[in-house]
């Protein structure tokens, strides 16, 4: 066997260090955050995050979709605890009666038929343990009477978004705090009918009165005025997802079905 003279025995040890270590100043792969930890990877609101809901229980027992005001736990009554910007709560209650009159006119996307309703002639708040009449205030600039007025004499329970409060006060101060009178807000289906009776003799007038109106929902308000564009832009600027300029009133909802503001004008 032929012998490496020590001159080559060292050209070879170096040619073997050197293919060794080809990837030496490379980093070593990094893992996910979660690699290993036994907890997937979670795109979204992690536990302990501020998670903020609005609305009431849709059929199934779920919390309707969020929104930006807290709409606080689920009671034992399997119903939510609304939290209203001036800070007061109040309990809902399930009304199977007044539910099954959504059937018609519900859906499973933007329009669930709803379990639980704000009780006027009981208006509880189980934070402060309270008890309150309509003239409670919801914000700075707005009573739960204004919203529910037109809607007593069919039924003392209501539906009403506290975000739909939240963008009226937003509404009045990008008219420069200018006062808002709210000519109706939430009509149960009942109502809706009848508002559209009172127009075309009809439970629906094609183009003026619908027979699912997001009145219904809880999440809509019809303002007194001449509807003049400033209004509409003024609505728009609250962040409201439906303006419309209409007769003799700026009508202004929630409509998820249009996710930037939409201004039409009849």
């Amino acid at each position: 066997m032929r012998r490496l003279s020590p001159s080559a025995f060292i050209r070879v040890a170096a040619l073997l260090v050197i293919a060794s270590c080809v990837s030496c100043g490379d980093d070593p792969p990094k893992e996910s955050a979660n690699a290993d930890s036994g907890t997937p990877e979670v795109e979204g609101p992690l536990p302990g995050d501020d998670v903020i809901a609005d609305g009431g229980v849709q059929e199934g027992g779920t919390v309707n979709p969020p929104g930006e005001v807290d709409a606080g736990p689920i009671s034992a009554n399997g119903c939510p605890v609304l939290t209203f910007p001036s800070g007061i709560h109040l309990q809902t209650v399930p009304d199977a009666t007044l539910s099954q009159s959504y059937a018609s006119i519900s859906d499973t996307t933007n329009y669930p038929k709803p379990l639980c309703f704000i009780d006027t002639a009981a208006l509880q708040d189980p934070v402060a343990k309270k008890t309150y009449d309509t003239s409670v205030q919801l914000s700075p600039h707005f009573q739960l009477v204004e919203l529910v007025s037109t809607e007593l004499s069919y039924s003392k329970r209501v539906l009403l978004n506290p975000t739909l409060i939240a963008k009226l006060e937003a509404f009045r101060a990008a008219l420069g705090g200018e006062s808002v009178s709210i000519s109706s807000g939430y009509r149960s289906p009942a109502h809706q009918r009848a508002v559209c009776q009172s127009i075309c003799n009809k439970d629906v007038c094609p183009g003026i009165c619908a027979a699912r109106s997001r009145h219904s929902w809880g999440d809509a308000a019809d303002i007194g005025v001449v509807p003049t564009n400033r209004y509409g832009d003024a609505g728009c600027a609250a962040k409201f997802n439906f303006v419309y300029q209409e007769g003799n009133h700026l009508h202004l909802d929630l409509n998820p079905e249009h996710p930037i503001c939409t201004k039409q004008i009849l």
